[in-house]
Parts: C-alpha cells; sequence; structure tokens
C-alpha cells in the first residue's frame, strides 16, 4: 500500500517519539503506517539471512563510486546519550544479532 508523500516521515516521528515504556514499542520493532507495530516474518529474524544482507550491503558499498568504502564505521549503541557498546567490522559475524538483540 502507497501512503501520500505527506505522510512520508510519520512512521519515523512515531517511533522516535514514542515513549520508552509503551510496550508495543521494543527495539527492534517494526512499525507499518499508520504507526502500527507488526511482527515480523519469521525469515527477518534468521541469522544467516542476516549475515547475507549484511556481506552483501558491505559489497556493494565497497564497489560504489563515490564511497568506495574500505571498512564498515563502527557501530555504537547509545544509553541515555551515553555510548553502550560498541561494534566493529570484525565482530559482525556471530555478534550482529547479539549486538541488537542487547539494545
Amino acid at each position: 500500500m502507497l501512503y501520500p508523500q505527506e505522510q512520508g516521515g510519520f512512521t519515523g516521528v512515531f517511533a522516535a517519539s514514542a515513549p520508552r515504556d509503551n510496550p508495543e514499542i521494543l527495539h527492534g520493532a517494526y512499525i507499518c503506517p499508520p504507526n502500527r507495530v507488526t511482527p515480523q516474518a519469521p525469515h527477518a529474524l534468521d541469522e544467516a539471512r542476516q549475515q547475507q544482507l549484511f556481506d552483501c550491503t558491505l559489497t556493494h558499498l565497497r564497489e560504489i563510486e563515490p564511497w568506495k568504502l574500505t571498512s564498515i564505521p563502527t557501530i555504537i549503541r547509545l544509553k541515555e546519550g551515553a555510548e553502550e557498546a560498541r561494534l566493529v567490522e570484525s565482530d559482525v559475524p556471530g555478534g550482529l544479532a547479539e549486538f541488537v538483540q542487547a539494545g
């Protein structure tokens, strides 16, 4: 379903401004317009597919002009404005899912 361009930012604003104690807005929740939490498809939670997507994305980013990345930047998780954890490229295989779930 397509939504008007004027509603393009609604979901992002909803996710950013939802109370943190809202039991429906969990870390990693999949939010569909108009601002409803929707269960993720089982294949979206498949760690092997997550790794394939990460590898594919990194490969393309390394090939595309003007970026030609040689490595991914450090991923930092913040809690109340302070760094809580960080993940570097060498930690991603086998560590990304745990890093995301711990947040």
